[in-house]
């Protein structure tokens, strides 16, 4: 995890005393699962939209000392004062906002002068096997990933983003899976309930396409299934001024 903007962006750990807010925390999974790097000495605030998702989050985090908060919030009226903050922290969160240009200043109010932004996004090529497939099974269905990529993807985020933060840099992940497991994938595509209207369709058609896909992995031997995505690390711009 790091933290405090040096000016060739090097990054190393969270520094100590560091106020840290997650925005879109979900069911806190990512401290779950990293809580062993995480420094005591560190403050956590847990926000998200979602009752639901705090619930599950509150559960899942409650053993963590170093998360003080965890609260509903609405990230384009953040319930924070001016340079509150050492980081915040937008864990694939962005691609879902309509107003991401409110979102992002309500940001750059709550940082303080040398915080940073880390915020992971989708890029163009994220799991297009699975789109092209579920597309010829059915045109009507559809993760809606062109929309959320358009919104805040890996290619375009950048220039999202200069308007508010400055020293922008970018991390890429990418990786190219080799799927045999047709039960095993056939679940993940059904797990993205609720992720889109428009993937309605597909439970009126389960079977039918397990079916497609049992055909599919007869003639190919295999899914392949990119997954590719990025992290932005940024410093906050000082210009409000000029908003």
């Amino acid at each position: 995890f790091p933290t405090r903007r040096s000016s060739d962006l090097t990054y190393n750990q969270f520094c100590p005393n560091a106020k840290i807010l997650d925005i879109g925390c979900g069911d806190g999974t990512i401290w779950l699962n990293n809580q062993n790097k995480i420094s005591n000495n560190i403050s956590i605030t847990l926000a998200d939209i979602s009752l639901k998702m705090l619930e599950e989050c509150q559960n899942n985090t409650q053993h963590l000392p170093q998360i003080k908060t965890i609260e509903e919030a609405d990230c384009y009226y953040l319930p924070y004062l001016d340079k509150s903050f050492d980081v915040v922290i937008a864990n694939h969160v962005f691609m879902y906002f309509d107003d991401l240009p409110k979102a992002l200043q309500e940001i750059n109010r709550i940082l303080k002068d040398d915080g940073i932004l880390y915020c992971s996004t989708i890029a163009k090529d994220m799991m297009k096997e699975r789109d092209v497939m579920l597309k010829d099974f059915d045109s009507k269905i559809s993760f809606d990933q062109e929309i959320l990529y358009q919104r805040f993807g890996y290619e375009n985020g950048k220039t999202k983003l200069e308007k508010y933060f400055q020293d922008i840099k970018l991390y890429d992940r990418k990786e190219v899976y080799e799927i045999t497991d047709l039960d095993l994938y056939y679940q993940f595509i059904l797990s993205g309930k609720g992720l889109s209207l428009n993937l309605e369709p597909l439970y009126k058609k389960k079977k039918q396409l397990y079916e497609y896909m049992q055909k599919y992995l007869n003639k190919n031997n295999l899914f392949y299934l990119t997954t590719h995505a990025g992290m932005f690390v940024a410093g906050k711009r000082k210009n409000e001024d000029n908003w």
